[in-house]
């Protein structure tokens, strides 16, 4: 926590445990009642879709569409949000820079993205 009522998490990677991860930073954070939520992405090296995919789905309203992904070879495959925020809505922020992959930056245009310098 950063001062009160605000959160702080560090997503340094997606890795095979980062949705678990996360899931357990906000249950820590008590995030149904925080006033505001920064994640910090900054120098993620991005890493396993399904797991952007599903950190993703811990902030986004239920069948909201996350992603599009094709391959050379492979259809478009759309991934949405399957449980969704299950009605906790924070105020969001994320932290990227010119050293985060393109994992970090699956969430959606509208959440606010700060760049740091």
């Amino acid at each position: 926590m950063l001062k009160p009522g605000i959160g702080y998490i560090r997503l340094s990677s997606f890795n095979e445990t980062t949705d678990h991860e996360i899931a357990e930073a906000l249950q820590q954070l008590n995030a149904t009642n925080l006033d505001g939520l920064i994640l910090d992405m900054r120098g993620n090296p991005g890493g396993l879709l399904n797991e952007a995919v599903a950190v993703s789905d811990m902030f986004l309203e239920k069948n909201q569409l996350i992603v599009s992904h094709h391959g050379r070879n492979s259809p478009n495959r759309p991934y949405y949000a399957v449980r969704g925020n299950q009605g906790v809505t924070i105020p969001l922020v994320i932290l990227v820079n010119n050293n985060s992959a393109r994992r970090p930056k699956l969430f959606p245009e509208r959440c606010k993205i700060m760049t740091a310098a």
